[in-house]
């Protein structure tokens, strides 16, 4: 198995999403946190420097997305930790939105607040009052801007 499999279903995931089919897009992330699951069992965590940047990117995406599944997200997120380097401001992003992510699946307050609800808000985060401060720190945009983006890629999604 190598970092074209990883990519490949990054675009199946991608392509189950733009489709709004929930079925399919369950069918998709549970194919894909399987396939996971081999890879890193066999290769491990695929590093930038071993892999390709696009098959490292993948697999957090892949992971982000299975949620049905927190003790593996979590498993991901330790790999990731482990083999990151911290002057790189877009893995510590990729980090906080999956710590978050299992945080928000596991019934803890996130600590980034990347997990927005249904209403754009954001929902138990350890620290509110510190909320862009921390963001800032990893390279995130403010709370502001990152709702008001993300509810403007909502409603292209539905438009």
């Amino acid at each position: 198995m190598d970092d074209l499999t990883l990519i490949k279903a990054k675009k199946k995931d991608q392509k189950a999403i733009s489709s709004g089919d929930k079925t399919k897009i369950k069918k998709v992330f549970g194919e894909n946190t399987k396939l996971l699951k081999e890879f890193i069992k066999k290769n491990g965590w695929p590093i930038k420097e071993k892999y390709s940047a696009e098959a490292s990117s993948a697999a957090w995406l892949i992971a982000q997305h299975s949620d049905h599944d927190p003790m593996f997200q979590l498993q991901c997120l330790s790999l990731i930790i482990a083999n990151s380097y911290s002057e790189d401001k877009e893995l510590m992003q990729d980090i906080a939105f999956l710590l978050d992510r299992v945080l928000i699946n596991m019934n803890q307050k996130q600590v980034f607040g990347t997990q927005l609800n249904g209403k754009f808000s954001v929902p138990n985060t350890i620290s509110p009052n510190n909320l862009d401060s921390l963001r800032k720190k990893i390279g995130l945009e403010s709370m502001n801007h990152y709702i008001e983006r993300v509810k403007k890629f909502a409603e292209k999604q539905e438009g």
